[in-house]
């Protein structure tokens, strides 16, 4: 890649981290739901708009910001890794789609916006497959039988409920890619300083150990919940301790040796020309 190149990831790539890391805290912060939803469409956005600032960078321009983000995210001493990294990446990859097709344009971005919204519902069902197998589909099969009972309901509306919400998430997705391509630079830039100079008393905390970050990792109240309902599944449908031990252990184990991947590999090692990019920019970014 030519030097300019290389600068224009390296910068865009800290700009989408920065904010991710401002954002983030800042959603987190004030315990907002959904948090991670909006997070998507925050990045969709960025990368609508850095379509727009650099019209004539490659087809694939989206997905290596986003794999520097990635590998940023990857970099940092607190908070999630697994899922943030294969959120971040698989959303400019598929982004990139859209450019791929119909180049650095608004078209471009706003079909690349609306395949890469699609991933914050295919991202958890990959992972809980990962984690607890074809059990998966017995578990929901198990609580869909289970919430029949007790409030009866058409399995039609729920799937129109279902499709209603993703609806309305990737019109917010397409809305935002218009957004960044219609408004004035200077507004973009300012929600950009006013994000990335944000800043959460949590992110003075000293940096975690890797086994403390694991357990940080496992005791997500998401995947603890998730652990609980397997474990009631196994109980009510009549399986022997054997089966009971191995059902809750496979998950967490599998879980473990994920986070485990993700934290213990040297990625900082990567010789990438836009990674020492984006870190001295993120660097500045933290002054």
């Amino acid at each position: 890649m030519s030097e300019s190149t290389v600068d224009a990831i390296g910068k865009s790539a800290a700009i989408l981290a920065a904010v991710e890391v401002g954002l983030g805290s800042l959603l987190h912060g004030l315990h907002v739901p959904f948090a991670g939803k909006l997070l998507s469409l925050n990045q969709t956005f960025l990368l609508s708009w850095f379509s727009r600032v650099y019209p004539n960078s490659d087809r694939g321009f989206a997905s290596k910001i986003s794999s520097i983000t990635a590998l940023l995210k990857s970099l940092s001493p607190m908070g999630k890794k697994l899922t943030p990294m294969l959120g971040i990446s698989s959303q400019g990859v598929l982004f990139s789609i859209g450019v791929f097709f119909f180049g650095n344009t608004l078209l471009g971005s706003l079909v690349g916006s609306v395949i890469a919204g699609t991933w914050a519902f295919i991202q958890p069902v990959l992972i809980y497959f990962l984690i607890y197998g074809k059990t998966l589909f017995k578990i929901v099969d198990f609580y869909v039988t289970a919430a029949n009972k007790w409030f009866p309901t058409n399995p039609h509306n729920l799937i129109r409920a279902i499709c209603f919400l993703i609806a309305v998430k990737l019109t917010l997705h397409a809305l935002l890619a218009m957004l960044a391509w219609t408004m004035k630079t200077e507004k973009i830039e300012s929600y950009i300083f006013r994000i990335t100079q944000s800043r959460q008393k949590s992110s003075a905390r000293q940096p975690q150990s890797t086994f403390r970050g694991i357990k940080s990792d496992l005791t997500q109240p998401f995947f603890l919940f998730s652990l609980i309902l397997t474990l009631v599944f196994l109980i009510f449908s009549e399986s022997d301790k054997k089966v009971i031990i191995i059902g809750i252990l496979r998950p967490l184990a599998t879980a473990f040796l994920c986070f485990l991947c993700v934290r213990i590999l040297p990625l900082e090692k990567i010789k990438s020309q836009s990674l020492q990019k984006a870190i001295k920019y993120l660097k500045g970014y933290r002054q």
